[in-house]
């Protein structure tokens, strides 16, 4: 039996910096409306991950999605982990959203791969993201952070997510953790319009409140695909100095034009 879930979608970053969730730019590139961010319909799709495998899951966790098709503020989506691990985002007129897996198998520590720590550039300072600042191999500025309760409060009042469960046991939501994945292009260069498309993430210990968090990434690829720019990353989230979350994160950094 699938385990399901259903949330009425919300867009948190209407005011964001990346105008594709913006309703004006959007339509611009051929979608009706703002796009909800794709590192809130993993949010949603996670609960029903824990919900499948329990709290213990964040401790030795893996959940590979693939974003299909927009999901918009206002929209019924119900997110689904089979017994195998497959997982699903059902939209409006039955359409699947997101596809993927989620099992208790992530990589080890030792598959982990090792960046180097690299500056974070000031946001005035940042360069536009091209084939000069997104050179694979290269490290992407380290950022360095931590997540209090308050701020996982209205990080769920934002993506419309009610789960006390996870400050009952001191955890951070791993929804949050993701968005450090965004977090480290944004800050490491200037971004027109652009569109998270996927991620494979292992889960390797939960993550307490207001712990000092070091995300270190690195670009792994970068290349053009139907007239989209695309960029990969690899992200390493460390706590006291040991890996608890590494991501392969996919976005396209320049959306072909419309038109």
């Amino acid at each position: 039996m699938t385990v399901m879930r259903t949330v009425v979608a919300r867009n948190s970053a209407v005011a964001s910096e990346n105008r594709i969730h913006s309703d004006d730019v959007a339509r611009q590139y051929g979608f009706r409306g703002g796009l909800v961010p794709g590192v809130t319909s993993y949010a949603y799709v996670v609960d029903a991950v824990v919900d499948r495998y329990g709290l213990g899951w964040p401790a030795c966790g893996r959940i590979d999605i693939r974003l299909h098709t927009p999901v918009y503020a206002g929209d019924t989506v119900s997110a689904g982990c089979a017994e195998d691990g497959t997982l699903s985002l059902v939209g409006p007129g039955g359409i699947n959203c997101v596809t993927g897996s989620a099992g208790q198998d992530p990589v080890t520590r030792g598959e982990v791969p090792a960046i180097d720590a690299a500056p974070l550039p000031q946001m005035s300072d940042r360069l536009p993201a091209d084939e000069s600042t997104l050179v694979p191999g290269m490290a992407l500025g380290t950022l360095n952070h931590a997540i209090s309760e308050d701020a996982q409060q209205r990080y769920f009042d934002s993506v419309g997510i009610d789960e006390p469960r996870w400050a009952e046991h001191g955890f951070v939501h791993p929804g949050m953790l993701i968005l450090d994945a965004n977090g480290v292009l944004v800050r490491n260069v200037v971004l027109g319009p652009w569109i998270h498309v996927g991620s494979e993430v292992s889960l390797l210990s939960p993550v307490g409140f207001n712990r000092p968090l070091e995300v270190r990434s690195r670009v792994t690829a970068r290349y053009e695909r139907k007239g989209h720019q695309f960029v990969e990353l690899d992200v390493v989230t460390a706590m006291d100095g040991v890996a608890v979350s590494y991501v392969h994160h996919t976005a396209i950094y320049e959306p072909r034009a419309v038109g």
